[in-house]
């Protein structure tokens, strides 16, 4: 059976989840599908960081034979870490490409990424690394680095069927 949008998102959150290097790196992972999706705001608190999230950017389809179809699925993997300081969000994005690229399903080897969606992952992944300021309840804020890798997962699929 071709594989889903939802079955690449499953395979980025499993590669990330068990990638021994990330074990507890993150205090909070911010998911937008399934049985733990947030409400609300897709902005961390500031005792959220470092903080992950994982977001869906665009689905496209690109003609690849008369019924099979080639779909390009871009995500934003958000990484949120405190004050301006790019260092901390740097060590981190190294671990999730790795992730991301390496890691397999215990007894396999073949990874997450092409397990679920029959493809490896296109390279490289663009990074976008952006300055904010977040407020809290109290009304005062942190700075915060904001660094988006935008990895593009494809998977096949036949719209006829």
């Amino acid at each position: 059976m071709p594989a889903t949008v939802a079955d690449a998102m499953g395979a980025l959150w499993d590669a990330i989840d068990n990638w021994p290097a990330l074990s507890g790196a993150f205090t909070e992972k911010l998911r937008f599908d399934g049985d733990n999706a947030m409400q609300g705001d897709a902005e961390p608190s500031i005792s959220d960081f470092p903080c992950l999230a994982i977001d869906l950017v665009s689905v496209g389809p690109k003609p690849f034979t008369t019924q099979l179809q080639q779909w390009d699925v871009v995500f934003a993997v958000q990484i949120w870490t405190q004050d301006w300081n790019y260092d901390p969000a740097l060590e981190l994005i190294d671990k999730v490409i790795a992730a991301i690229h390496k890691c397999c399903p215990t007894g396999s080897t073949v990874p997450y990424i092409k397990t679920a969606t029959g493809f490896y992952i296109d390279s490289p992944i663009p990074i976008d690394f952006k300055r904010v300021s977040l407020q809290d309840a109290d009304g005062g804020g942190t700075l915060a680095t904001m660094t988006t890798l935008k990895p593009t997962l494809r998977i096949n699929r036949n719209p006829f069927v």
